[in-house]
């Protein structure tokens, strides 16, 4: 052929199959190459492509080329089927909201350019593909017509060559691999490929029938391979690429928690709009009550809700101006002798919390007094207090990691951790603490399972990795 590389695309009989379900436009494609995707369907050889695109032959064929280095069509010798898989006719993943970002996001502009360098391979998507907290998959929708499809694959088999084939643009060469974090790591970059040419490698499925799946498998093998003599012969490039996928993964997880703050934020603006609304909407009421009242007799029953009614006023008044102790008393008592109000039982119970928690506040104060002096008991006793009235996460890993210095009671301490993970379970030190104590306490078992939690929504923190290991040889 006459165009550098053009080897790659095979034979004039060959047929250039699409490995991505979006089309042309979603993609941004060049004019030329938009034509030529589009004719792409896995039924027509490179020659029939070529003579019907219209562009002159070594047009069409450095196109197709391009096209290929992309990682948007894959070359075969067989046509595709009726059967064949599809990426296009497979359901979109939209998945969960993720946060719309460019690529290489996080990276030091020195790695992108650097990365650049090396075209598709140095690419790295600017969010990962795991979510925290879900497996390889996580929401991707596969179609059950493609997995029930006959051939020697099994299911799990089928899913794998499935997500790799369409999600392969939005992996980074390490989630490629199935491999629990980047590193540079050589051996381990060869240990991961070695298992992947396990399922993959043309020997490994000579005598085994991969059906309409065969074109996808052998696109991803290659591309594997690829990779993985890129990464064990480039030294700078597999530091770099390992270095630019921990600067991602980090700024994903900042965005994440920037997300959820504002999230809270909007949250909390809500609350208070609804606190406001709902206000006028009992005073409203109470004022419909009140004329109702006065123009019923006056029994003991009617004395009863007018206590009530004054009870619930005068705490509503307090806590206004910001008293909630008061507040949070005095409607108690407006529910104590009207307790089928659900208008004064809402009311006390949100000033209750507010009162509490701004007691656990002043708590927490005397119990920080009491540590900068030295007096461990009393500041002990002020902190579980404070974490008693307010459950706060923060508070109780606090106290818990104190009672360990301390060397108080272990057990103790241990329920305050879990109560840190209860309210918190995305945080990954309140995790690795409550490991420390459970492994202080002799319950290895346990504290194993609460350090691969940790390391499922953080598997790049060191100290996580080291705890492991320490367990595993106990």
């Amino acid at each position: 052929m006459p165009i550098e590389g053009a080897q790659a695309l095979g034979e004039w009989e060959s047929f250039p199959h699409r490995l991505d379900r979006r089309d042309a436009d979603t993609l941004g494609l060049p004019e030329d190459e938009a034509i030529i995707y589009d004719l792409v369907d896995g039924r027509h050889t490179i020659e029939q492509v070529c003579a019907r695109s219209g562009l002159q032959q070594n047009e069409a064929l450095g196109v197709l080329f391009s096209l290929l280095g992309q990682g948007l069509i894959a070359i075969t010798g067989t046509a595709a089927t009726a059967d064949t898989p599809s990426p296009a006719a497979l359901p979109a993943n939209d998945g969960p909201a993720r946060l719309e970002v460019l690529p290489f996001r996080g990276v030091s502009p020195p790695d992108v350019q650097f990365l650049k360098g090396y075209g598709p391979l140095g690419y790295v998507p600017g969010l990962p593909t795991r979510e925290p907290g879900r497996d390889r998959y996580g929401r991707f929708p596969f179609d059950n017509r493609a997995l029930l499809m006959r051939c020697g694959l099994t299911v799990a088999q089928k899913k794998e060559v499935i997500f790799l084939s369409q999600m392969l643009p939005r992996l980074d060469h390490f989630e490629f691999f199935d491999m629990d974090e980047p590193t540079d790591d050589r051996r381990e970059l060869k240990k991961a490929f070695f298992i992947f040419t396990k399922k993959y490698h043309p020997d490994a499925r000579r005598t085994l029938d991969m059906g309409p799946f065969e074109p996808y498998v052998a696109y991803i093998y290659r591309h594997a391979a690829e990779v993985s003599e890129l990464l064990q012969s480039d030294d700078r490039f597999r530091a770099t690429y390992a270095r630019a996928v921990k600067a991602r993964n980090r700024a994903y997880r900042e965005g994440l928690e920037s997300l959820r703050e504002e999230r809270e934020s909007v949250q909390r603006q809500d609350r208070l709009r609804e606190a406001k609304d709902r206000k006028a909407e009992i005073q409203k009421r109470l004022e419909r009550n009140a004329k109702a009242r006065r123009l019923v007799s006056r029994g003991p029953e009617m004395e009863r809700l007018n206590k009530a009614e004054r009870f619930h006023r005068d705490g509503m008044l307090h806590y206004e101006q910001g008293d909630l102790t008061t507040a949070a008393n005095l409607l108690r008592l407006a529910v104590t002798y009207d307790p089928r109000n659900r208008v004064y039982e809402q009311a006390f119970e949100r000033a209750d919390r507010e009162s509490k928690s701004e007691l656990a506040g002043r708590y927490w104060e005397r119990g920080e007094t009491e540590q900068s002096v030295g007096r461990s008991e009393e500041a002990i006793a002020a902190y579980t207090r404070a974490v008693e009235l307010a459950q706060d996460p923060a508070h109780a890993a606090h106290l818990a990691r104190y009672m360990v210095d301390n060397k108080k009671d272990l057990r103790t301490a241990m329920a305050h951790a879990e109560l840190a993970v209860a309210r918190a379970p995305q945080n990954v030190d309140y995790l690795v603490l409550l490991a420390k104590i459970q492994e202080s306490a002799d319950l290895s078992t346990k504290a194993r399972a609460t350090l691969e939690r940790a390391k499922v929504l953080d598997g790049s923190r060191e100290d996580v990795k080291q705890a492991l290991n320490a367990l595993k040889k106990k």
